[in-house]
């Protein structure tokens, strides 16, 4: 079995990375942005990245260089087996699972970030038109989602409000909302998250959810992937599961109901047979002497 591991935030802390790779040895490591996208001069971050025997995949945060990263596709040059998972896009398991990957959310420290340097406000969250290039619930399954923040229902506990900062930015983000909105349409058995940097766990309605801190402020960053369990299945499963024994069983009644009629007809038509020769020896016509 493959041997897969979460990572939370790491903003560029790769050096970090590379010693949980090289510990850990894992086949490939998930990770839920604000990963250090920011692909600029001789000492980028992801220069310092060495992915070794693993291969990542990584989504966007709310702190990446998001035009750099529409223009290239978030390919870093000199680093193999790195692959940036755009939003909406699906990664097959080994083992057969299907993850779903929704990266973006809300800077609320932008006050101090500079827009289009630093920040990019049209850029770094979810919205109703990145829900176009998610794929169709009847046809995928998702059973694991990778986001960078988490949907409303999610109770998540981040840092404590009334000790922010003056300076940042208490409004709703509404990325939670278009992930509210991607937690139903697909209700997976797992989802895993960063954002907050606090690591933190919870379960809602079947879908059990971690939080993982971020790599430099310690806590629980990193996490191995639960391995498959046959018992705890997605609802959308489930109701697949479901659906195919109803119709199965309609099939099951359709064959029997067929079985049935033939047999019924074969004895009506026995029974007009036997009536046909009753009634020709009644009525036999009277030879003439």
């Amino acid at each position: 079995m493959s041997h897969i591991i979460v990572v939370g935030d790491l903003h560029g802390d790769f050096a970090k990375l590379n010693r949980l790779i090289c510990r850990r040895r894992p086949e490939f490591v998930l990770q839920v942005g604000d990963f250090g996208f920011w692909p600029f001069g001789q000492d980028a971050p992801h220069l310092h990245l060495k992915p070794q025997g693993a291969k990542i995949h990584w989504i966007d945060g709310n702190h990446e260089e998001h035009e750099e990263l529409l223009e290239t596709g978030g390919r870093l040059p000199g680093v193999d087996k790195v692959v940036f998972q755009p939003r909406g896009s699906v990664l097959q398991l080994p083992d057969g699972r299907n993850v779903l990957f929704c990266g973006g959310a809300k800077s609320i420290d932008h006050a101090v970030r500079m827009s289009g340097f630093n920040w990019f406000p049209d850029l770094e969250m979810l919205n109703e038109d990145d829900l176009y290039s998610f794929p169709d619930p009847n046809k995928v399954n998702i059973d694991i989602v990778v986001s960078h923040t988490a949907p409303c229902e999610f109770d998540v506990k981040g840092f404590p409000e009334h000790l922010w900062p003056d300076w940042w930015d208490h409004e709703p983000d509404p990325s939670r909302n278009i992930l509210s909105v991607v937690y139903e349409r697909y209700r997976p058995a797992r989802w895993f998250f960063g954002h907050f940097h606090r690591f933190q766990e919870g379960e809602c309605r079947g879908c059990k959810w971690t939080a993982l801190a971020a790599a430099q402020e310690g806590g629980r960053w990193w996490i191995p992937l639960d391995p498959p369990d046959e018992i705890r299945l997605s609802k959308r499963a489930i109701e697949k599961m479901v659906a195919r024994d109803r119709d199965q069983k309609k099939l099951e009644r359709s064959e029997v109901s067929q079985e049935q009629l033939n047999r019924q007809n074969a004895f009506f038509s026995n029974l007009d047979v036997k009536k046909a020769k009753i009634v020709s020896r009644r009525f036999r016509p009277i030879k003439d002497s």
